[in-house]
């Protein structure tokens, strides 16, 4: 039988994964600036989460935001002078440490203070900062100690890449020289850096260049809270299971650098799932492994040995290519994209060129997804009324289903695989060929009882002994995919596709085989009005070949999607989420209201909304509508 069978729903989230020269591992592109008198908004994209650490100075006045590990797009290499409100230009430059340094020219004193992030497709993120202009003059004097003022004249060191000037030749200009002060504002960082002598486009002669900004110096160890998660939800549909649900949820790594380019990071992560006012309450407390690895990083490439989230592909909630990550499942599609996964044990080396990166991925052990407690609400085996997720309502299925247990977990390695990208010339593009086992579990009948029952020897339902069993299998597949991105005008466009050998279905005589199968995806983002408001719209398809008669869906077409609107001078956010089937009624929704002013904390009320047939996602789960109310955070 098949357990998830609705591939578009539970494909695997997307991540961008692009790097730039010099080993960076992060990409910063889709600069903009816009403001109007004593205000102005700076936004950029970044491929991937990395620490952001932003200051001022002084003589003259420069607002700065260091990003660890990052590298300029090609395309906004030389970006134009803003000539922005308080901002009047636009340079960058890279630190010999690896931190990309981007600085924005003032006309007179400013408070800059970062809004809140706003995830994008493929783990991206698009950061804003809000630079508002103050009366209140710079008193250099009281704000660093003489000796900490910077020299008259600074000696651009031989061996820093220069900074461009601003004025789009890529020219350096002078060296940059003053004293730092501490107007600003950073909601996502530890507060403001203390003073200190700076030199913009060169090594300061009093500090050699340390590690990347944001990052713990070596021997120290930097503790991060990836994920903080309490949660409340109120079910109201009659024929509810549950009355209510609480779910809490935190995820931390503590990452130390060692000498010789290695780094050691342990990870470690707490779910806690309670259930009450069904004929079942559930409590279920767990503590297991998250990223925790022994990295060594060259100039030009790095291996890592440990559990790892490894998540290939560029689309958004819908994912190809991406079959070497673990799936969660515990909390179905309750929470956002990046959210989904599940550390595996992997060996991976990354290679880092001009314009061309590779990836090459070993999983050892093989880790099934993760799967729902048995009495969860998410389980997707409905004993009582003898129905599996992605299968139509069946009499032959019903009386087994009812009666039967289900035997979860696998063995065995996990396959690998290789990806090469392209990027930097107008469209990135990659491929990727795979021999992996998905971690998406597929449940079948047990052979010998099924030729028992269709010859009338076998137990009945409801028999006592020996009881009917179904077991989760994992079958390997090739996979070849691939995936390309393009930007037209405001318009972000993905494309990414797969063919894989090796696809799990059920017959009608409840025999279990496996088909060749392709998926596909297109997707367009956009920020109109280069503003705040972000709109995303994919479709999305499976198609099987020669599948003949089976029980499982031989096709599928999604539209999906999200909506993302900030207020109120960006303490508000308004989200949604939608997935709507094409081929067969389905609905899934996810309206959310988020107070963002403390950021990083959000505060969200939301809804959860399925509908449609018995056999998808949103008709498998109709019952489960609720209301949400949460408080979640990253650190």
């Amino acid at each position: 039988m098949t357990l998830l069978r609705n591939t578009a729903l539970f494909a695997p989230l997307a991540f961008l994964f692009t790097s730039a020269a010099m080993a960076a591992s992060t990409t910063v592109s889709q600069v903009a600036i816009s403001g109007t008198g004593n205000e102005a908004v700076f936004r950029f994209t970044v491929s991937a989460e990395t620490p952001v650490r932003t200051f001022m100075l002084s003589e003259p006045l420069r607002a700065v935001i260091d990003l660890s590990d990052a590298s300029l797009s090609a395309s906004d290499v030389f970006y134009p002078a803003a000539n922005q409100g308080p901002v009047q230009g636009f340079r960058h430059g890279r630190q010999a440490d690896g931190r990309l340094r981007l600085v924005l020219d003032l006309s007179e004193p400013v408070v800059m203070k970062r809004l809140a992030d706003q995830p994008l497709a493929d783990n991206a993120q698009r950061l804003s900062f809000q630079i508002l202009a103050t009366d209140a003059t710079l008193d250099v004097a009281a704000r660093a100690a003489p000796e900490k003022t910077a020299p008259a004249a600074a000696t651009q060191d031989k061996n820093e890449p220069v900074a461009d000037n601003g004025d789009g030749d890529g020219r350096a200009g002078p060296a940059d020289s003053g004293t730092l002060s501490t107007d600003v504002i950073d909601d996502d960082a530890s507060g403001t850096a203390p003073a200190t002598t700076f030199v913009f486009g060169g090594t300061p002669e009093t500090s050699p260049a340390g590690p990347a900004a944001g990052a713990a110096s070596p021997g120290e160890w930097d503790l991060q809270l990836h994920r903080g998660l309490v949660e409340s939800g109120f079910l109201y549909d009659d024929a509810r299971p549950a009355d209510a649900v609480a779910n809490l949820q935190f995820i931390t790594s503590a990452t130390r650098t060692l000498q010789n380019g290695l780094e050691i990071r342990l990870g470690a992560r707490i779910d806690g799932q309670y259930e009450t006012g069904g004929s079942d309450s559930l409590q279920h407390l767990e503590v297991e492994y998250d990223e925790s690895w022994l990295r060594y990083r060259a100039d030009d490439w790095r291996f890592t040995v440990g559990t790892q989230k490894i998540i290939w592909g560029r689309s958004d909630e819908i994912a190809p290519t991406d079959r070497l990550s673990t799936q969660d499942f515990t909390r179905l599609l309750l929470d956002q994209r990046a959210d989904r996964r599940r550390a595996n044990p992997a060996v991976r080396l990354e290679w880092f060129g001009e314009g061309w990166n590779a990836d090459f991925v070993w999983l050892p052990i093989f880790r099934e997804g993760e799967l729902p407690q048995r009495d969860s609400l998410w389980y997707p085996v409905d004993a009582d009324s003898g129905s599996i997720l992605g299968l139509p309502d069946a009499p032959q299925l019903s009386a087994l289903v009812g009666n039967a247990t289900f035997n979860e977990g696998a063995s065995g390695d996990g396959g690998g695989g290789i990806r090469m990208n392209r990027f930097g010339r107008g469209v990135d593009y990659a491929f990727s060929l795979q021999r992996v086992r998905n971690s998406q579990p597929y449940f079948r009948l047990d052979e010998s009882l099924r030729q028992a029952l269709l010859a009338g020897t076998g137990p009945m339902p409801g028999a006592a002994s020996p009881p009917l069993a179904f077991d989760a299998v994992y079958p390997r597949s090739w996979v070849v995919g691939g995936d390309a991105g393009f930007a037209l005008d405001a318009w972000t466009f993905r494309v990414e596709a797969s063919w894989s050998s090796d696809m799990p279905v059920t017959r009608e005589n409840l025999a279990f085989d496996t088909v060749s199968a392709w998926h596909w995806l297109l997707g367009a983002e956009t920020f109109p009005g280069d503003g705040d408001l972000r709109l995303t719209v994919q479709i999305a398809g499976m198609q099987m070949q020669d599948a003949g008669a089976i029980l499982d869906q031989d096709s599928t077409l999604t539209l999906l999607g999200e909506v993302t609107a900030p207020f109120a001078a960006n303490r508000w956010r308004a989200n949604l989420r939608y997935w709507i089937g094409v081929e067969q009624k389905e609905t899934y929704l996810n309206p959310e209201l988020v107070w963002t002013a403390m950021e990083p904390h959000e505060f969200y009320l939301g809804m959860h909304l399925f509908d449609g047939k018995s056999r998808t996602i949103g008709g498998f789960y109709e019952a489960r509508d609720m209301i949400v109310l949460g408080w979640r955070g990253r650190f």
